[in-house]
C-alpha cells in the first residue's frame, strides 16, 4: 500500500471527518473534528484525497429534491496546533470551482477565541454567497436551529446515540465488479437513456414543453444508476453500516423539521469561554 494510502485509511480511521445525520432541511450532514488534525501526521495529498472523497460520499446521501449538504466543523478543543491553512484553501477552491451551490450551511461550533484572528484571515478568501452560508454556534440550542436534536450526536450534546467508530473493509465485498458482462449491459442501457435526456433537453431548450419527459427519463438514469452502482464503486465504510440505501439518500429516521431562525451574522464570531 503507498504512504498516500495509508495516510487516507488514516483519516477514515480515526474519524476526522464523517458523515452522519440529516439537518432540519434533511441535507446529510458532514461532522469536521478539527481537534483531530495535524498538518504534520499525513501528506498534504491524502487530505485533499479524503476532502474529495467526503464530498462525493455525501453526494450519494442525497435524497429527493435536496442537491445541498451541511458541513459542521466542531472546534471543540481546537488549538493553534490543529490550524492548517493549505486544507482550508484547498475545501475553498473545491467548493467555489468544482462542487459550485453544493454547500447548504456551513456551522463552526464552539470557536475558542484564538480562532478571531484565523477566521478574520479565511474569510478574505471567501465567495461572498459562500460567506453568508456560514454561522457560528455555541450551544446545542444554537446547533438545533439547523439541525433537529434527534439527529445531533451525544458528542454534541444531542440526542442521537451513534457514535463513530471505523469498520474495515470485508473480503470479497467488491466481487460483484469482476462481473463485467452485467456492469456492460447496463451501461449499454444507460448510454440509450442519456442520449434520449439529450434529446428532450434540445427540445426543451427550444421552447418544446418537454419537462415531464425529461423528468421520466431522469428517474431511469437514477434508477439505473443505482442499479449499476454495485459494478463500478467499491463498497465504503458507509455501505457497511447500511447509511446508503439502494436508490441513494442517508438511511435514518428523520427527525421533525423545524423552522431556521436567524444566528450569528457570517462577519463576526463569538467565541466560547
Amino acid at each position: 500500500m503507498e504512504h498516500n494510502d495509508e495516510d487516507f485509511l488514516k483519516q477514515m480511521r480515526l474519524g476526522k471527518s464523517f458523515l452522519h445525520g440529516l439537518d432540519i432541511h434533511e441535507r446529510p450532514i458532514c461532522v469536521v473534528r478539527t481537534r483531530l488534525h495535524h498538518s504534520s501526521d499525513q501528506q498534504p495529498e491524502a487530505i485533499e484525497r479524503f476532502t474529495v472523497w467526503e464530498m462525493e460520499t455525501a453526494r450519494l446521501m442525497l435524497q429527493g429534491k435536496v442537491d445541498t449538504a451541511c458541513v459542521l466543523f466542531d472546534m471543540t478543543g481546537f488549538s493553534l496546533s490543529n490550524m492548517d491553512y493549505p486544507p482550508v484553501k484547498f475545501l475553498i477552491r473545491a467548493f467555489e470551482a468544482h462542487y459550485p451551490e453544493s454547500l447548504g450551511v456551513c456551522l463552526v461550533h464552539k470557536a475558542p477565541w484564538i480562532f478571531q484572528g484565523i477566521w478574520n484571515i479565511i474569510k478574505g478568501w471567501l465567495d461572498p454567497v459562500v460567506a453568508s452560508k456560514i454561522h457560528f454556534t455555541r450551544s446545542v440550542a444554537d446547533l438545533e436551529k439547523f439541525i433537529p436534536r434527534s439527529q445531533i450526536i451525544k458528542e454534541l450534546e444531542g440526542e442521537e446515540q451513534w457514535e463513530y467508530k471505523y469498520v474495515e473493509a470485508v473480503p470479497g465485498e467488491n466481487d460483484i465488479m469482476l462481473d463485467t458482462d452485467a456492469r456492460d449491459k447496463i451501461e449499454e442501457e444507460r448510454g440509450g437513456m442519456v442520449e434520449r435526456f439529450e434529446e428532450a433537453t434540445r427540445r426543451w431548450i427550444a421552447g418544446e414543453n418537454m419537462a415531464p419527459e425529461r423528468d421520466a427519463i431522469a428517474s431511469e438514469l437514477n434508477e439505473n444508476y443505482w442499479r449499476l452502482d454495485p459494478y463500478i464503486r467499491a463498497r465504503t465504510f458507509y455501505d457497511r453500516l447500511g447509511e446508503i440505501g439502494e436508490r441513494g439518500g442517508f438511511i435514518y429516521q428523520k427527525g421533525e423539521k423545524a423552522k431556521v431562525e436567524e444566528s450569528t451574522p457570517a462577519g463576526e464570531v463569538k467565541v466560547s469561554e
